[in-house]
């Protein structure tokens, strides 16, 4: 057998680590290849003399790219080393039995604030967003009803802010994006400047002028007179002495 550089993604604390990498492990060798990899046996080898005793090199994605797999990633293309992007087919094999403490441990994991915080009455928005990602992280994986998620966090969380946050999640972009990041693994979403509403609805764009074009004349609208000499004025001018009539 050939060896071959097998690298896995950090996973969900629902899932079953050990049971994921037994498949990942199995995978690489029904490919035919001797798998070489940290989280066999918890051994440790150079990651750079690992790449180079690789013939191939096995990256299971699941749940996304870590920044040790793009390094990875660049050597081996020096190397002209052939990777394989791997993808489980069903990871529902390896979820374990999910309840809202599991679920609020994972979530206090993937944001960095204590449990104890996220279950507190602090209005401060990364914690709203943590009570939020938990909300909708219990609805999906738990038959719990709206109040008894609620009711993991603490008393003032009734069934309507829970079904509120569950919708915040869902249809506001910059919470989708974090919540898609922490738990499916999608891209770092960037943190974009926001216009206040007022502020915006006073901005006013200057329509464009073109190169060629001619400068603006000032619409003047006046009634023109003639005078008794013939010679041409304008409404206001018939308040000079001159006697005009309208032409």
């Amino acid at each position: 057998m050939s060896p071959a550089l097998v690298m896995i993604s950090e996973t969900s604390a629902l899932i079953n680590r050990s049971k994921y990498l037994t498949e990942c492990i199995k995978y690489v060798v029904d490919q035919g290849f001797f798998p070489i990899s940290k989280d066999i046996n918890g051994m440790y080898i150079d990651l750079e003399l690992m790449i180079r005793a690789s013939s191939r090199i096995f990256l299971f994605t699941d749940y996304g790219v870590s920044t040790q797999m793009k390094e990875v990633i660049q050597s081996a293309i020096k190397r002209e080393i052939e990777i394989s992007y791997i993808n489980m087919p069903d990871l529902s094999l390896f979820v374990q039995s999910s309840n809202p403490s599991v679920i609020l441990s994972e979530v206090s994991a993937k944001t960095k604030i204590p449990v104890d915080i996220i279950k507190s009455d602090s209005q401060k928005r990364e914690i709203v967003r943590a009570r939020q990602f938990f909300c909708k992280r219990s609805r999906d994986l738990t038959s719990d009803s709206l109040a008894e998620i609620g009711s993991y966090i603490n008393d003032h969380y009734d069934h309507a802010t829970v079904l509120y946050s569950i919708r915040q999640v869902s249809n506001v972009y910059e919470l989708s994006a974090w919540y898609d990041h922490y738990f499916n693994g999608g891209p770092l979403p960037r943190e974009h400047e926001r216009l206040n509403r007022r502020e915006y609805s006073n901005l006013k764009q200057p329509k464009p002028i073109k190169a060629n074009s001619e400068p603006l004349k000032p619409k003047m609208e006046a009634t023109v007179y003639q005078k008794e000499d013939n010679r041409p004025c304008i409404g206001f001018q018939a308040f000079t002495g001159y006697r005009c009539h309208q032409v």
